[in-house]
């Protein structure tokens, strides 16, 4: 170990060269003021202005700031900063507006604002006066006047100083309430006066005291106000109401009022004035460290402007300044009350004193990350996830034409829980949001895709369908000139777009930022960065927004914000939130049968042909007999059916206590929209057999044996014979029941027979034909088709579903 000692001198740097000495510029209320940034730099010179404030706000980048129609908020110490290639200087100056706080001289002197509103049963208003005495006398002087009629008739209110005593009076209608206080105000010292009234109740207080109480006689109890507020005096002290008790205006000064529902800005609300002067507020200010006093309208009538490195109402309280290396690597930033420090990526701390590995940048609110600007691109595609530690409103991407918020920009927000991508080219702005609502702690994938030459902008959010918009001849490329920021922006240096409607900077993390003409890596290709955090090292562990569901559990992936819920048996999905059926949980259809859940608790198994009961266990032999179910069918082989035959016979025997049901079916194949142009259908329709067929598309009249019902549960038997012309329908060897039909060719209805079934059909048959038949319940047997004899339906069945023998 090798050791060394150093002496190290420190020396003080004179107080005059600490920082630069700070001009003062004094302009009126309303003017336009040019403040300049003067310095002896070599060029090239680069400019930048900002605003003291809460935060610092960029206002201006070029060497002269101009401010038109300056008002109180217009006050402030502006900061220029100068730099070339060797030095930068900031160059700090204070703006003082005057004429804010307006003094009056007692005669021909007010201020006029539209008449006040929702005052009929209650009125809520408050002032701040400071009274003078230049003639020798308090006298009469009016403060406040409102009335309802030109001429001083009707309703009123009024307030001012009786030989310096505040009064209040008002008057409903059936004469004036007179409220007095027990003592004179002070003079040239400022008072707060509240008056109060609910119906025909007058209420007074005089800065802390009171309350003074005083009615209004009679039973009216709305007031009625229709002409102009005064404030200070009024033109005609005769056109006011008699009982207004007030004869000349007043001398002082008024810095405040306010109602119910409105602070008002004297100058800059009023709608008429007249021989107003300035009032000296400053003269006995308490600002103190040099600070500056600005013309307010507050109680007190002035607020303090304070010099760097001071901060409180009166300049009272020591802050920190900006020096070299007290931010470490980062930028230092003069806040209103202290210094801001803003961290290079890879450094974090209230000084940028910490070493920090990023994997996936987190951002606090008061963060960001900016990379070059994104090129001109008539395809300009952009992908990033997002995962939001907040679901406030906040700019998750941003870049502009300038830093002034004037003319292009595209934005990427969050809004209302929602995505929503906005920009503006020529003047006109779009945007486009999506229907999907983010979640705390949820990875959400963001899609762009902007095509100037298809006109045709699509944003998507996760697997949503894109939310597409179509300009037709207005989408240009956009000419974005400054940092593509990402997480947030530079808000000391950037002004952002009014149209993009969010200023705060985007909660979460963010990752996989992919933008075209762009090679980009989150961390390294930074240009400018601020406060930027590790993802699991700000927000823990991913699960402990406990997203697994169902008593799932969930494990994290090291350095990366993200979980897997493992699922308990019975349920599935990212969360473990969609709970499994029966069906793939039991897995209870056997020998091939299909298992459908019915509902959670339940689930049915189509048994192939073969084999039936609830599980497709109990094997199954046919004879000439067969049982259906009702969801059931049985395929027999066509070869039965001689299509050359000039005459068609169908016979049978069936059991059966159901209303609806299809015995027997024989058709084409469905064609490619699934319709069956040719079939002949035997079925049973409210109880009685019907004989139905269509040839060539064209559904012919039914036959129907209504003589009696089937669905006694007992045996039947029906013969069907045609020869395409005529048709006939014998029940039981009892009735026949006959049909003529024109057009219809029985070789090719034959001929076109490709399927035959018993007691059912497959639903691509039932559904999307114009018969509506469902499945028999029964027996079915010794089926005769032409010449066939009697069928043996297991050696001859093609295949089946859920058909059982009639004898188990």
């Amino acid at each position: 170990i090798i050791t060394e000692d150093y002496e190290l001198t420190v020396t003080p740097t004179p107080s005059d060269a600490a920082s630069p000495s700070v001009s003062t510029k004094y302009a009126p209320y309303g003017k336009s003021v040019v403040v300049e940034c003067n310095t002896d730099l070599s060029p090239p010179v680069e400019y930048s202005w900002a605003k003291f404030g809460p935060q610092m706000e960029p206002i201006y980048d070029r060497r002269n700031l101009t401010l038109y129609n300056v008002t109180e908020k217009s006050a402030g110490l502006y900061l220029c900063t100068a730099s070339n290639e060797m030095v930068r200087i900031d160059i700090p100056t204070v703006l003082v507006v005057t004429g804010i706080v307006p003094s009056f001289r007692g005669t021909d002197s007010y201020l006029a604002f539209p008449t006040l509103l929702n005052t009929y049963l209650e009125l809520n208003i408050e002032v701040h006066f400071k009274p003078e005495m230049n003639d020798g006398t308090l006298s009469l002087r009016l403060i406040l006047y409102n009335g309802q009629k030109p001429g001083g008739s009707g309703d009123f209110f009024s307030f001012g100083l009786r030989d310096g005593v505040p009064e209040f009076r008002f008057d409903v209608g059936s004469g004036a309430a007179i409220i007095k206080a027990t003592e004179p105000v002070t003079l040239n010292e400022w008072h707060i006066a509240k008056l109060e009234r609910v119906k025909k109740h007058g209420t007074m207080y005089i800065d802390d005291r009171g309350p003074y109480r005083g009615v209004s006689p009679g039973t009216f109890q709305g007031m009625d106000l229709s002409q102009l507020l005064y404030i200070g005096g009024v033109p005609d002290f005769a056109s006011i109401q008699k009982d207004a008790g007030f004869q000349t205006g007043f001398i002082g000064c008024v810095s405040g009022f306010k109602s119910e529902s409105r602070t008002y800005n004297l100058m800059k609300d009023s709608v008429d004035k007249q021989g107003l002067g300035t009032c000296d507020v400053c003269s006995n200010n308490q600002c103190l460290n040099q600070g500056i006093c600005q013309e307010a309208q507050t109680s007190q009538g002035y607020t303090c402007i304070c010099q760097p490195g001071y901060s409180g109402e009166y300049c009272d309280k020591i802050s920190e300044v900006c020096t070299p290396g007290i931010c470490g690597l980062g930028e230092c930033l003069n806040g209103h009350d202290e210094i801001e420090c803003k961290c290079k990526i890879g450094t974090l701390g209230k000084r940028c004193e910490r070493t920090v590995e990023i994997v996936e940048p987190y951002f606090s609110g008061k963060s960001y990350l900016a990379y070059p600007a994104p090129t001109s691109q008539q395809k300009l595609t952009i992908s990033l996830k997002i995962n939001p530690a907040s679901l406030t409103d906040g700019v998750i991407l941003y870049a502009a034409q300038n830093h002034q918020g004037i003319g292009q920009f595209m934005s990427v927000t969050l809004k209302n829980r929602q995505v929503e991508f906005r920009y503006t080219v020529a003047g006109i702005t779009s945007m486009l949001r999506s229907r999907q609502n983010l979640e705390i702690g949820e990875w959400t994938t963001i899609s762009i895709n902007r095509n100037t030459e298809t006109q045709e902008c699509k944003l998507s959010v996760n697997n949503e369908t894109p939310i597409r918009s179509i300009e037709n001849g207005n989408m240009h490329a956009l000419e974005l000139k400054t940092h593509l920021f990402v997480g947030g922006y530079d808000s000391y240096k950037v002004k952002i777009a009014k149209s993009v409607e969010v200023e705060s900077n985007f909660k979460g993390c963010i990752k996989m930022l992919k933008v075209s003409g762009m090679d980009l890596d989150m961390i390294s290709s930074t240009v400018d960065s601020a406060n930027t955090e590790d993802c699991v090292a700000a927000r823990g562990d991913a699960c402990s927004y406990n997203h697994c569901k169902n008593y799932a559990t969930c494990q994290t992936a090291p350095k990366h914000y993200e979980y897997v819920c493992e699922c308990e048996n019975g349920f599935s999905g990212p969360k473990c939130d969609i709970e499994a059926k029966l069906c793939s949980t039991l897995k209870p259809c056997n020998n091939n049968g299909i298992c459908t859940d019915i509902d959670s608790n339940s689930y049915r198994c189509d048994c192939p042909l073969g084999h039936s009961g609830p599980t497709c266990n109990d094997k199954v032999v046919l004879d000439i007999t067969a049982n259906f179910s009702g969801n059931s069918y049985l395929q027999l082989d066509n070869s039965l059916l001689d299509q050359n035959k000039r005459e068609h016979s169908i016979s049978m025997t069936f059991t059966t206590d159901s209303a609806n049901g299809l015995l027997y079916w024989q058709g084409q194949e469905p064609n490619n929209d699934g319709v069956v142009d040719n079939y002949i259908a035997v079925s049973i329709v409210n109880g009685y057999v019907e004989l139905s067929h269509r040839f060539k598309g064209r559904s012919t009249p039914t036959i129907r044996a209504t003589d009696h019902h089937v669905n006694n549960n007992e045996p039947h038997v029906i013969l069907i014979r045609g020869n395409g012309a005529e048709w006939s329908l014998e029940l039981d060897r009892l009735t026949t029941e006959y049909g003529k039909e024109r057009d219809v060719d029985i070789h090719q209805l034959l001929e076109s027979t490709d399927l035959i079934y018993i007691g059912g059909v497959p639903d691509v048959i039932l559904t999307s034909n114009d018969n509506h038949y469902k499945g028999y319940e029964g027996c079915i047997g010794d089926v005769r088709i032409q010449d066939s004899g009697y069928v043996n339906l297991g050696q001859k069945s093609m295949s089946g579903k859920n058909v059982a023998s009639c004898n188990r």
